[in-house]
């Protein structure tokens, strides 16, 4: 019996200081990560300096020079373990492996054409592993039919039942035009080469996992990109990406791992049922996300581009970010579309260090419970941009429900254009970093509104929006003052919104991107005893940042109010007589 890979999987356990520990009270699920190692093998090309054999194809015939195989008309059977050169063209025919050896078995494909009609042009029927080296400077190729005549199980362009790993640096192009392109029934990876793979069916599937460090993969598939998937163990099927370049144009999920997916480094560019701006998928497949795992995501680098017709990212457990660029856009229209990020309704979030721009969503960060502890966030959405919710009622409700939101650090944009900019169905935290939320003039939405309270003991809060009672419940828990400003009259956006104090030391210009009537605004600059004088309208001429002024010298509007903080840390300047109720 062959000894089979082991693949060592560790919880990845979302551990914080103490201060923290409110924010996971209730969790209940946390990020996995698969580790996948790389031998010598699997990195270092293979030589055909003391090769087995020699395979030589030849249109209707095959030729071989040494030993460890046999041939029968157009089908070469590889029986032994070693190194195997693969050249010429095959018109209608197969190369086979079926080797009991303890050792691997290696192809060098150096200008190799299979094609084969009724099966799979590259079959592993048994071997320790297989590894395929795409010779330097060399163009390679295979292509299937649309239909088999096997009865062997195999549905793949390239297929093996082992471990199957390619490498080395020539190129790669599988055409499958009956179900799937590259196919392994253990684990694949990918340490080089530039492989194109077209598919009728899914791209590329491993049933253990698919780990890819380095090389150029391009996968159009009319199904899913990247398929990872155990059917008798569930904590296998994990992808994992340590470097590289990989480009998936898929019908269906662009990544899907039915274990964890890890990223460490990287390019991964994604398009998923058609993009974020397709108007229907027409197709029957019921899953179109850009990146998505069950048991959790980790990411701690790599740079992301991710277009997708429903979430771009999504997690049914947990999601840790420690790393990254992202780029995301996920379908948006006025009654649904996709989440930039999504992670389960009992789970937690983490973001530190990492750079994420959701440029398109109806909904842009969901879950649990969400702690960003640094990086910047920089989002647009339809409807809420952090929507926290436990998931237990459509819409969410008006009870705390458990659900957490925890800004310790790092620099935040939202932009909403119907609903919430920050809709918390539980409780939300604010120690540091800077949020800012633009929410568009409407009758009955918040630019933040929590149910179980939003205690603010540090960090920098701008937020515009129409005005609703919703907006200043439970900030009285804070120990920074948070002052909401309600204007007599709505202002168009554009139109600037200023805080000095006595001195004429500016605490706050901010430009609304929407028509607004009302402003939180909560800093560390507010003194107890100072007073401040609230303007809107005027001109700055410093750098803007999401609406924020900063390095500049304001030249005043309309003085609207003056304020005094005391004992209250909620202050409300203004009349409260627009109040249209609680959003959600």
């Amino acid at each position: 019996m062959r000894k089979r890979t082991r693949i060592a999987f560790g919880l990845m356990a979302l551990l914080f200081p103490s201060v923290l520990a409110g924010c996971y009270a209730n969790l209940t699920e946390t990020a996995t990560a698969a580790a996948v190692t790389y031998d010598e093998d699997d990195t270092e090309a293979a030589t055909t300096d003391s090769a087995a054999g020699s395979i030589v194809l030849s249109g209707t015939s095959i030729s071989f020079t040494g030993s460890g195989a046999t041939v029968s008309g157009t089908v070469i059977t590889i029986t032994a373990a070693g190194t195997y050169s693969v050249s010429g063209t095959l018109d209608d025919g197969r190369i086979v492996v079926n080797s009991a050896d303890s050792e691997n078995v290696k192809l060098v494909l150096g200008g190799a054409s299979i094609s084969c009609s009724t099966g799979s042009p590259v079959e592993v029927l048994a071997a320790e592993k297989v590894v395929v080296t795409l010779a330097e400077g060399t163009v390679n190729s295979v292509a299937d039919g649309a239909s088999y005549s096997s009865t062997d199980g195999s549905n793949a362009a390239i297929y093996a039942t082992s471990d199957l790993t390619f490498n080395g640096s020539g190129s790669l192009a599988v055409d499958a035009n009956y179900a799937t392109g590259i196919r392994s029934k253990d684990g694949l990876k990918i340490t080089g080469g530039v492989i194109t793979v077209d598919s009728v069916g899914d791209g590329i599937k491993g049933r253990d996992y698919i780990a890819m460090k380095d090389g150029t993969v391009t996968v159009n598939a009319v199904g899913d990109g990247l398929q990872a998937y155990n059917d008798e163990d569930s904590s296998l099927g994990t992808i994992q990406i340590d470097g590289g370049t990989l480009t998936v144009v898929a019908g269906s999920d662009g990544i899907q791992a039915e274990a964890s997916a890890a990223v460490s480094a990287g390019t991964v560019t994604i398009s998923s049922g058609g993009g974020s701006t397709a108007a229907s998928v027409g197709s029957t497949y019921d899953s179109f996300k850009g990146l998505k795992a069950v048991t959790g995501i980790a990411i701690s680098g790599g740079a992301f581009t991710i277009s997708s017709y429903e979430d771009a990212i999504h997690c049914d457990a947990g999601i840790a970010i420690s790393g990254g660029t992202f780029s995301l856009a996920a379908r948006a229209t006025s009654t649904g579309g996709g989440q930039g990020i999504k992670f389960g309704d009992s789970a937690s979030m983490t973001v530190a260090a990492a750079d994420i721009d959701i440029s398109s969503s109806y909904e842009g960060i969901s879950g649990y419970n969400l702690t960003i502890n640094g990086g910047s966030i920089n989002m647009t959405a339809v409807n809420d941009g952090f929507n926290m919710t436990a998931g237990t009622v459509e819409g969410g409700s008006e009870t705390d429900d458990g659900s957490k939101l925890c800004i310790n650090g790092g620099t935040i944009a939202v932009y909403v254009t119907a609903g919430d900019g920050v809709d918390v169905n539980g409780s939300a935290s604010m120690t540091g970093g800077t949020l800012i939320v633009h929410d568009a003039y409407n009758t009955i939405e918040n630019a933040v509104d929590t149910n179980g309270g939003f205690s603010i003991t540090g960090g920098l809060l701008v937020a515009s929006a129409g005005y609703s009672s919703g907006m200043t419940k439970n900030l009285t828990s804070s120990s920074q003052y948070s002052v909401l400003t309600v204007l007599s009259s709505a202002q168009n956006a554009g139109v600037l919104f200023h805080i000095q104090d006595s001195g004429g030391t500016d605490l706050c210009t901010f430009n609304p991107a929407y028509k607004y009537q009302c402003v939180i605004f909560s800093s560390p600059g507010i003194v107890k005893g100072t007073a401040y004088t609230v303007y809107y309208g005027g001109s700055d001429d410093g750098t803007a940042t999401d609406g924020l002024y900063s390095d500049g010298t304001y030249t005043a509007g309309t003085s609207y109010k003056t304020f005094t903080p005391s004992s209250t840390y909620a202050i409300t300047v203004g009349s409260t007589s627009r109040t249209t109720g609680p959003g959600r």
